[in-house]
């Protein structure tokens, strides 16, 4: 009985004089969806994902200049659902790019992104995070990724290329572009 009672005055006296005047240091909730698998992904292949209710993984695959009014409309719906917001305009932080030829290298591009997102988490960096797909590591297909890395504003590139990859990369001028071949 005494407990009880202790404990009752405890939680009044708490739920009365209880009061935080600081704001909590934790950042507000956001939710971004990113993608770590380099494949294209056609408007045949959207429409699967949203049949199979992979809802996040169209959200990351959608493209917003599709013509296609469904998959706009069912983009705009999910990404109000779940208050995802574009941050595409965001380039604060450190810009990387991810050169990968994937029909080289394979699956090791996601492996690669996957490293790379979780370091950069585990320091708490901003970042922007972007595959870059070469297909080959043939010089035209490198030296046009390369150019479309350059377009696009990054300095940083990572590269998982072969041996065969690295020596057709020396044959490129690089200018200020910093690669790093794990």
């Amino acid at each position: 009985m005494l407990a009880r009672f202790l404990l009752s005055t405890f939680l009044l006296t708490t739920i009365i004089f209880g009061k935080s005047t600081q704001f909590s240091p934790i950042p507000a909730a956001s939710n971004e969806v990113l993608t770590i698998d380099p494949q294209e992904c056609d408007e045949e292949c959207q429409k699967k994902l949203l049949e199979d209710g992979k809802v996040f993984t169209f959200i990351s695959k959608h493209n917003d200049d599709s013509s296609n009014t469904y998959l706009r409309g069912k983009y705009q719906v999910l990404q109000s659902i779940f208050k995802i917001e574009d941050n595409e305009e965001n380039t604060e932080g450190v810009k990387i790019a991810l050169l990968a030829p994937t029909s080289v290298i394979g699956r090791y591009s996601s492996m690669v992104t996957d490293a790379v997102s979780s370091f950069l988490i585990y320091k708490k960096q901003d970042y922007t995070l972007k595959v870059y797909d070469s297909k080959t590591e043939d010089y035209d297909a490198l030296y046009e990724t390369i150019e479309k890395i350059k377009e696009d504003g990054f300095t940083y590139v990572i590269a998982p290329l072969t041996p065969k990859g690295v020596e057709t990369l020396t044959e490129i001028d690089l200018d200020d572009n910093f690669i790093y071949v794990p």
